[in-house]
């Protein structure tokens, strides 16, 4: 039995009128879990390869250097969950913005998981390829002259302290919180807020002055990275004491906006 259920998931069994092929009737019978989908692939040599891996280091990802040949990014997991014991698959197309999830039930293990998410990914490019060409292009073009223009213009210096460029996962983070927080995050991100530097550039503040330390002047940097006054909130908040212009591009906007509740500087 155990030999005929290696050759039926290896697809090599042959049925015949002999009397011996009756075993794989016992076999559904007496096991009907020998006719899930099996995870036991044949071993094939592919010596040429239409492909190209490519891992890019940690820096690449963190400061968003990492390049691809077809410009096409799509991700693809699989998991299960340990207390409810359900298993799961998403794709998501980060070039069409594209995301979705298939639910799998109980019984698939996570390695059944991971590969129905990439057949689903490959399904949903091969189908969707020739409707959207125009569209990919025309988002791609734009997206790359945004990012030249905004390392290129002498302009938006504080921005550009914590924004590296255009980053669709951080929009839409932001979208998600509500309208006080984004006002207190622009105000951040841009430097326009009510920090005295920004006050006494508008002639509302004589002294640009932190008034809790009053050794530097009061900007978003100052305020988030390096005022002694809030060495205590920033660990709390960020895990540092101090942080460097570098550190303060890799914090979550969620963390800028818990760092101001925690202050109560701008909220």
């Amino acid at each position: 039995m155990i030999a005929c259920y290696r050759l039926l998931i290896n697809s090599q069994w042959t049925h015949t009128y002999c009397v011996h092929t009756v075993i794989i009737s016992l076999l559904k019978k007496n096991v009907p879990s020998s006719q899930m989908r099996s995870d036991k692939i044949i071993p094939r040599y592919m010596f040429d390869k239409n492909f190209v891996v490519s891992i890019s280091s940690k820096e690449d990802w963190t400061y968003h250097n990492s390049s691809f040949p077809d410009d096409i990014v799509c991700f693809t997991d699989g998991s299960r969950h340990q207390l409810h014991g359900c298993t799961g698959a998403s794709i998501y197309n980060q070039t069409e913005n594209v995301e979705e999830i298939i639910p799998l039930g109980k019984y698939s293990t996570v390695f059944q998981a991971e590969v129905c998410a990439i057949l689903t990914c490959v399904q949903l490019l091969c189908t969707g390829q020739d409707q959207s060409t125009v569209r990919y292009e025309a988002q791609l073009w734009a997206t790359k002259e945004h990012l030249k223009f905004w390392r290129t213009i002498p302009f938006c210096r504080q921005a550009k302290m914590l924004l590296y460029g255009p980053n669709r996962q951080f929009s839409r983070s932001v979208l998600k919180l509500n309208r006080r927080d984004i006002k207190v995050l622009v105000g951040l991100l841009t430097g326009h807020s009510t920090l005295n530097r920004h006050l006494s550039v508008m002639k509302l503040q004589n002294d640009p002055l932190r008034p809790a330390c009053g050794e530097e002047e009061e900007t978003t940097f100052h305020f988030l990275g390096t005022c002694p006054a809030r060495m205590q909130d920033r660990y709390s908040t960020f895990g540092s004491h101090l942080l460097e212009k570098e550190e303060l591009s890799q914090v979550q906007p969620i963390s800028l906006i818990r760092f101001a509740r925690t202050t109560k500087r701008l909220m």
